[in-house]
């Protein structure tokens, strides 16, 4: 009688283990070398770094590197990717250059570059931010902000 009940409990366990793993994965994220770059044009042409928000006639540029690790067993894709400047009570979002949807294969890390151009209005209204995010929406619909770098 034992033998006959556990011939039908073991698939059953093992299929419900399987299943729950499979749900269980997580993505990753490891941030690496931010910066946020502000500049002008001088009369000769060339571009100077400015550290000054009203000095930057030719607005910045925000650079930083991702390490982005999908422990799921199954591809994710993300959409809706931006970057999220914190100030106070106000969150202002900003498209990536080159980025909008990626799809994460299952159990891989890839290594992004990624760009944001500001104009010098936005630059005026990120001085002083406290904290920036990566959001993006998951496969689920569901936004995720991951912190970037806080002040």
């Amino acid at each position: 009688m034992f033998y006959v009940i556990d011939k039908f409990i073991s698939p059953l366990i093992t299929l419900g283990i399987n299943v729950i793993n499979k749900r269980i994965g997580k993505i990753y994220f490891e941030v690496d070398q931010w910066s946020c770059k502000m500049g002008r044009y001088d009369e000769n042409g060339d571009y100077k770094t400015v550290t000054n928000v009203k000095d930057a006639e030719n607005g910045g540029i925000v650079n930083f590197q991702v390490n982005i690790y999908n422990s799921h067993e199954y591809s994710i894709s993300l959409k809706k990717i931006r970057i999220s400047f914190v100030k106070e009570s106000h969150m202002y979002d900003y498209k990536l250059n080159s980025l909008d949807i990626l799809n994460l294969e299952p159990k891989k890390m890839i290594d992004l570059k990624l760009e944001c151009n500001l104009t010098k209005e936005d630059l005026m209204k990120i001085n002083g931010y406290k904290a920036v995010y990566f959001k993006f929406k998951d496969h689920k619909n569901k936004e995720i902000k991951k912190i970037i770098k806080t002040f």
